[in-house]
């Protein structure tokens, strides 16, 4: 696995989603995913049941599930029953997918990593985490922190961008965030110059073109609403037709 859980839960435990969890309609609970869910004080069911647990994401979706929790009797002598989650869970996850299933105090999480998917950024769940845990074990546990962090060599795959483009977007900026009714107070550079950062505006992960007339130079606020803000999309548009408009003169 690529996150390293230990550093963010107190107890979890990690299985790859298989054929048979995708046949049976429920997920199946490993020994070590058990005990974290009894570590939650949470206990499955007799039987299908109208409980619901809601249970956070972590990682890239971020967000909640509604799950269920229970105990599936199974045919034949002595057999003891089998721990599953029903509902949104079953769609959610794919075969391969390693689940893990952690907890934080009585509060139950669930992250899916693929083998060929980039690693959450740990800025975002740490974003995730100031939603959805109590500030008090938060700062419980970075009281515990000291010294420089660990490194790690890794391949990074990435776009190789045109610097003539990033150079002729923040030449015709002229100075400003080229985002429209922006009023935001560039800082400077070193050199003087004001601080803009060049922003594609259809992302080049979405097949956006390294072009001038897809490129944008930015304030670091609009660059990040860009890229992050719940209205992202409709700044998109209004973006594209500034630009368009721009490429017209």
């Amino acid at each position: 696995m690529s996150q390293d859980w230990l550093k963010i839960f107190d107890d979890h435990a990690s299985k790859v989603v298989s054929k048979t969890d995708k046949r049976k309609g429920a997920y199946v609970l490993n020994e070590g995913q058990k005990a974290v869910m009894l570590g939650a004080d949470v206990a499955p069911t007799e039987g299908p049941s109208d409980r619901i647990l809601p249970i956070r994401v972590l990682g890239t979706s971020g967000g909640d599930l509604s799950v269920s929790y229970y105990n599936s009797m199974r045919e034949g002598a002595n057999r003891t029953p089998e721990a599953r989650m029903g509902r949104e869970i079953v769609s959610w996850i794919q075969i391969g997918d390693v689940l893990t299933i952690g907890r934080i105090g009585k509060d139950l999480f669930l992250a899916k990593e693929k083998g060929d998917a980039p690693e959450p950024a740990s800025d975002e769940i740490g974003r995730q985490l100031a939603k959805a845990v109590d500030p008090a074990r938060i700062f419980a546990k970075v009281s515990l922190k000291s010294g420089p962090p660990p490194r790690r060599a890794k391949v990074v795959s990435d776009f190789v961008r045109d610097p003539y483009v990033v150079a002729a977007a923040i030449c015709r900026a002229g100075g400003k965030c080229e985002m429209p009714d922006c009023e935001l107070l560039l800082f400077e550079r070193d050199d003087g110059r004001p601080y803009l950062e060049v922003h594609h505006i259809v992302p080049l992960a979405e097949g956006g073109d390294d072009t001038l007339r897809n490129a944008a130079a930015l304030c670091p606020s609009c660059h990040r609403e860009l890229h992050s803000g719940r209205l992202r999309k409709e700044k998109r548009a209004v973006l594209q037709r500034q630009i368009s408009t721009k490429a017209q003169t």
